[in-house]
């Protein structure tokens, strides 16, 4: 099974598309959080995400724009948040409503854990290479833990199984600006592959600004940090 392992879209076309396009045919999509939040182009997102049928946990900004409650966010992520409120289609809010805060799957026989800040079904607490361990993976009672939110790319095997980060699809911040994703091949085991691709970000900048968003967000993709 070939399954193209993404996260933190965060309402970027654009991103999403080349991501799509260079990973080619896949039997499953896995989103680890965050379909929405600081770029422009949340209702879209969220139709892609329909068309190819993917799986996706809820991310804090995903809980934020659903549920209304942006009182924790940063002063640049609560205006973006707020915007993404008012801009999004209504029958998108009972999506993000819906979407699980963690998700099992067992995948030719390995359990699969998915949840986008910590296991079990944190969405809020962030992990990072350098703070990451086995216990992961128990707390997780899986064979592979897929995580998110740190928009960092990494993958960490330990003799209990696989930890991965595929990075941000539409925010990365791990001095990358290049769109971040993974493709997992499992079997009864599993090869993986990390992976980038360059995506029009000029034309995501000037969607920023024309929807007036603050323009930090549109710096912050040139560098991805």
């Amino acid at each position: 099974m070939r399954v193209l392992v993404i996260s933190d879209v965060h309402a970027n076309l654009p991103a999403l598309r080349a991501v799509l396009d260079e990973a080619g045919k896949a039997d499953l999509v896995i989103h680890a959080g965050d379909v929405v939040g600081y770029n422009p182009f949340p209702n879209e997102a969220i139709e892609l995400f329909k068309e190819v049928g993917a799986r996706s946990v809820m991310g804090n900004h995903d809980y934020s724009v659903g549920f209304g409650d942006v009182s924790y966010m940063n002063p640049i992520a609560e205006i973006a948040d707020l915007w993404t409120i008012e801009n999004l289609k209504p029958g998108y809010v009972s999506f993000l409503r819906s979407l699980p805060r963690s998700m099992r799957l067992s995948l030719g026989g390995l359990r699969v854990h998915v949840v986008h800040g910590a296991p079990p079904d944190d969405i809020f607490t962030y992990v990072f290479p350098w703070d990451a361990g086995p216990w992961l993976l128990e707390r997780a009672r899986a064979d592979i833990l897929i995580i998110g939110h740190s928009h960092i790319q990494f993958k960490m095997e330990f003799e209990n199984g696989l930890l991965l980060n595929p990075g941000s699809v539409g925010q990365p911040r791990d001095g990358d600006p290049r769109a971040a994703f993974a493709i997992l091949d499992i079997t009864d085991s599993y090869d993986l592959e990390l992976a980038r691709v360059e995506y029009p970000i000029d034309e995501v900048k000037r969607a920023i600004i024309e929807a007036g968003l603050p323009y930090e967000l549109a710096a912050r993709l040139d560098e991805g940090l």
